[in-house]
């Protein structure tokens, strides 16, 4: 090869390699330019350009799937009550209230869902525990041909009911519609309890309320909510009168949540004596009722917990005021994954106005809870859980009223049935007889 040749094919090489690096430059600018191109378009300022992008003109992300969920449960149970009452009701028990007798005490599906902000649960129910919590369900008649009759045959079958809307970009929440209420510990399903049986706590106070909520959560621990609602278990109001509450629920950490509830408002149906046989009146004689409730629960450990609950409040109206006060504490130990042994203890104290006659009025409502001064009852019992989604329970139960010579005889103030029990339950109403009375229980829950 000539010395010529030899340069010329040098040259051509150090071309050829400045050609390369300038290749691999662009290269690695264009790379460049790809990585930081996405952050380049989330960081821009101008709002019509977000405004373009939320109606659809530019690369706007897909919706969410809806969240959507269905669940169900099954209770039944077997009770046998020691006072052998002849007309088989173990009374003021809420849902464990047949003698001698295997009950579907309730067959539930519930479905929720929350999709883009708007959410909302149905729960549907059959047996004779909606039966029982729906008595006291106001009643209107059929008026004309246009408007239908509500009652228990229609809304018994309705656990709960509504539908929300949460507010984007903050922890608010507003829904309307059936809700359980939030007043005490306890819930409506037994698998969420320590034992079968409710205490008098539970059968006590509200189970639903009907209305509007607006819930706020702050943080993962902290949530503040506000109720209007009817009143007391009415979907339907039975008087002029809306009540409300004011929720706090407190998580400090996964082994401890606490609740706060104030609930107020006229509950009273009109014309009752206790507000002085009329509608409207003065705040007395509207009966303006108050309950504060402070409950909570508390794991320690895997194999401890306790749950409890302290509600009081008063109702000052016609004859004077009203107070009550009462208390729970529910101890489970749980040594192995599938038994768990568990006992609590709770009391129940309604004082009536001292002014009410020893002979009151026809349409004088009574005690707002109880027919004696007091209730309170001791249960045990024993879980066995052979698999996720099935339970069974076996419990006793000692209930006491506060008149203990009662048993036996017709007094006032008995809170129970025993033996004979006069009356027939429809055309005269059944005639208690007892001051306590001791059960067993033998229950079941599935869910899936």
């Amino acid at each position: 090869m000539q010395p010529t040749d030899l340069a010329t094919a040098v040259e051509l090489i150090h071309s050829l390699q400045a050609r390369l690096d300038a290749v691999e430059s662009r290269l690695a600018a264009a790379d460049a330019q790809s990585t930081t191109a996405p952050d380049a378009a989330t960081a821009h300022t101008d709002p019509d350009q977000d405004q373009e992008h939320a109606r659809g003109h530019g690369a706007a992300p897909q919706p969410s799937a809806p969240e959507f969920t269905i669940g169900g449960w099954v209770e039944a149970y077997y009770a046998w009550n020691f006072n052998e009452p002849s007309n088989g009701i173990t009374d003021q028990r809420g849902f464990d209230n047949r003698h001698n007798s295997f009950n579907l005490s309730i067959a539930a599906i519930d479905t929720q869902w929350d999709w883009e902000g708007i959410n909302g649960r149905i729960t549907l129910q059959w047996g004779s525990t909606p039966a029982t919590y729906y008595l006291a369900e106001t009643r209107t008649p059929v008026a004309g041909s246009a408007i239908g009759a509500q009652n228990i045959g229609l809304w018994q079958y309705v656990q709960q009911a509504y539908v929300g809307y949460h507010v984007p970009d903050t922890g608010l929440n507003i829904q309307a519609g059936l809700f359980l209420s939030p007043v005490g510990v306890e819930a409506m399903a037994v698998r969420d309890n320590f034992l079968y049986s409710r205490t008098t706590l539970f059968f006590g106070f509200p189970f639903y309320h009907t209305g509007v909520r607006a819930t706020y959560q702050f943080d993962d621990h902290f949530t503040v909510a506000l109720w209007l609602i009817n009143g007391w278990n009415t979907v339907t109001d039975n008087n002029p009168e809306k009540s409300f509450i004011l929720n706090a629920s407190w998580t400090p950490s996964s082994s401890a949540s606490f609740t706060f509830n104030y609930v107020s408002g006229i509950e009273r149906p009109s014309g009752t004596a206790e507000r002085g046989g009329s509608v409207y009146g003065s705040l007395r004689d509207n009966a303006w009722r108050h309950v504060f409730d402070l409950n909570g629960t508390v794991t320690p450990t895997e194999w401890l917990a306790f749950q409890g609950q302290i509600t009081g409040g008063f109702e000052p109206n016609t004859y004077g005021i009203e107070r009550f006060l009462a208390g729970m504490l529910d101890v489970r130990v749980r040594p192995i994954d599938w038994l768990a042994i568990a006992a609590r203890g709770d009391f129940f104290w309604d004082h009536v106005a001292d002014g009410v006659p020893a002979v009151p009025p026809a349409n004088y409502g009574g005690p707002i809870f109880y027919p004696a001064e007091w209730v309170s009852s001791f249960t045990a019992g024993i879980e066995l859980r052979p698999h996720d989604h099935i339970s069974f329970r076996f419990e006793f139960r000692h209930d006491q009223a506060a008149d203990w010579a009662c048993n036996g005889t017709v007094q006032s103030g008995c809170a129970y049935f025993q033996g004979t029990v006069a009356g027939d339950g429809s055309s005269t109403p059944f005639v208690r007889n007892a001051a306590s009375q001791n059960t067993i229980t033998i229950g079941t829950t599935g869910w899936f």
